[in-house]
């Protein structure tokens, strides 16, 4: 029984990358178990253990394969003082910004702009990840953050002509270990601005007033979407 149990393990093992691509039509790439790191993955047959790529376009398989290799100019000794460095960030945030010593400081974080996406649109070109984004100032410090939905803007969709809503969202970080501070905070910003503590599903988030929607509000969306000043 053991060893029927192992057989298909290992069969499972061998196929889960080809037999994906074979069932469900598209390229697939079992790589070198040297190429690309399973450190973090879980294992079933650690000899045969890899991770695999899957693409409707076979050009894909090879791009990836060398993007990958862009990490290895690095060597760990660069690694490491990158991480040093991260520390150091940490640490002027910690105590430039959000003070530290005190948990009374919420910090009011900008969010990506927000607008339509549509089937159609022709995706983004390629680039390398940039080395700084805003959403990445709470997980190198620790600290909790919370995204609310603040609000919502009316706009008319391209391709079908109907009225449709994008929402509005607000982030707030405070300082590490102040979880529980920051959303009896955030709690009382949304009661006491009359914001709604629940959303709804479906196209409309927030129950729609006369108010939204107005000619000002499509013409600001954008910026309106991107940050909050409360």
């Amino acid at each position: 029984m053991a060893t029927k149990v192992v057989e298909e393990a290992v069969a499972g093992v061998l196929l889960h990358i080809r037999r994906p691509a074979q069932c469900n039509g598209v390229f697939g790439l079992r790589i070198s178990q040297s190429v690309f790191p399973s450190k973090g993955v879980v294992i079933v047959f650690s000899r045969f253990d890899v991770p695999g790529i899957f693409a409707r376009d076979f050009s894909l398989l090879a791009e990836f394969a060398r993007e990958w290799k862009v990490g290895k100019q690095y060597s760990k000794e660069q690694f490491d003082e990158g991480i040093r460095r991260l520390d150091i960030y940490k640490q002027w945030w910690l105590e430039t910004i959000l003070e530290m010593w005190s948990k009374d400081t919420v910090v009011v974080m900008q969010s990506e702009d927000v607008k339509p996406s549509y089937r159609d649109d022709a995706p983004p070109a390629y680039s390398i990840q940039p080395a700084w984004h805003q959403w990445w100032v709470s997980s190198i410090l620790g600290a909790p953050e919370v995204v609310i939905p603040a609000g919502q803007i009316q706009y008319t969709a391209r391709i079908t002509g109907n009225t449709e809503y994008l929402p509005v969202m607000a982030s707030l970080m405070s300082q590490p270990d102040s979880d529980l501070e920051l959303l009896s905070l955030t709690h009382d910003f949304l009661t006491h601005s009359g914001r709604d503590t629940v959303v709804r599903s479906g196209p409309v988030m927030l129950e729609v007033s006369d108010e939204q929607g107005t000619p000002a509000d499509r013409e600001n969306m954008w910026g309106s979407a991107s940050a909050i000043i409360m």
